[in-house]
């Protein structure tokens, strides 16, 4: 029972990040999922370092070859709006 209260969470937030998302016009990767690659189409570590002074920690895909993807896992409804207002700030 636990678990897929869980997972119908992630679910429901999953689908209000992509909302979030394309209104703001960034293209992401879909997934089944708890993250999200987010295509920054900037430097990716510029955006998780100015995420990262707003309190909300990302993770910089540049690593990866992914240099303009940050990746960011889906949350309680709180963390994902909290996440949306500083990357609205951060843009």
């Amino acid at each position: 029972g636990y678990y897929r209260k869980i997972a119908k969470l992630i679910v429901a937030q999953r689908k209000y990040l992509y909302t979030k998302l394309k209104e703001t016009g960034l293209e992401f990767v879909d997934s089944s999922t708890n993250f999200i690659l987010i295509n920054m189409k900037r430097d990716s570590l510029d955006i998780s370092q100015a995420l990262l002074k707003k309190g909300v920690i990302v993770r910089d895909m540049g690593f990866w070859g992914l240099e303009t993807f940050i990746r960011v896992t889906i949350g309680t409804e709180t963390e994902n709006k909290r996440f949306i207002q500083a990357l609205e700030d951060v843009l």
